[in-house]
Order: structure tokens, then sequence, then C-alpha cells
């Protein structure tokens, strides 16, 4: 994605602090290092960013679906700090498994394809 939109900044803006909340939890899990840990925090990350930007997103009600999985991406982003060597690959992947898990919820819950609006009440 390109240049953001004002909606995406104000978005972002919005759900910054609950992306460092889940840096915070990440960070005090006990984590013994490597890869599969690191995929752990991944998946982690990425199940707590679905109702994020989804609570951001019915607040605002201004994001594209693509937008929705960009801010996704960036909060699993933002929240992780992986090793540099797997740095460049955690929003890519991150995209994947939120576009997954988004897929999983809507189908499970009878949800448009388009949102998880399980969430909405």
């Amino acid at each position: 994605m390109g240049t953001k939109s004002q909606a995406w900044e104000e978005a972002y803006a919005r759900i910054r602090p609950e992306i460092e909340m889940v840096r915070t939890i990440i960070g005090s899990m006990d984590f013994s290092g490597g890869i599969v840990d690191d995929a752990q925090a991944l998946y982690i990350a990425a199940q707590a960013m679905v109702p994020i930007v989804e609570r951001a997103n019915n607040e605002m009600k201004l994001l594209s679906s693509d937008d929705k999985l960009e801010l996704a991406a960036q909060g699993v982003d933002d929240a992780l700090k992986l090793p540099w060597y797997l740095e460049p690959l955690d929003k890519p992947v991150a995209k994947t498994l939120l576009s997954r898990i988004v897929a999983f919820l809507n189908k499970s819950t009878g949800a448009e394809a388009s949102g998880v609006s399980f969430i909405r009440g």
C-alpha cells in the first residue's frame, strides 16, 4: 500500500495505545526464544489485532477491507520485535495470517466476507 489515507492515519492513532498493550503482553510472556516462539508471538499478535482494528473501524466507519488488513498488519509489525533476520518477513506473514483468521471467523460465524462483523455485537 502506497500513501496512507487520512482515515487510515486516524485509525492508526486511535489503536496505537492498544498496539502498545499487545506489545507489553507479548513481552511479558515466557518465550524461551527461537523461531517457534517467534511464530507463536506473531499468531497471538494477529489474533489480538483483528478485534482492535474492527472496533476502531466500527467507531469511524471509514476504512476499506484493504485498509483494515494493512492497519492490522502494521499493528502486528509494531507490536513485535523479532530478530533482525525475521523482521522483513513479519508484516507480509502477518497479512497472510490475518486474512486467514478473518476468513475463518467469517465462515464460522456466518459474517460477511468483507470484515469481522461478528464483533459488532
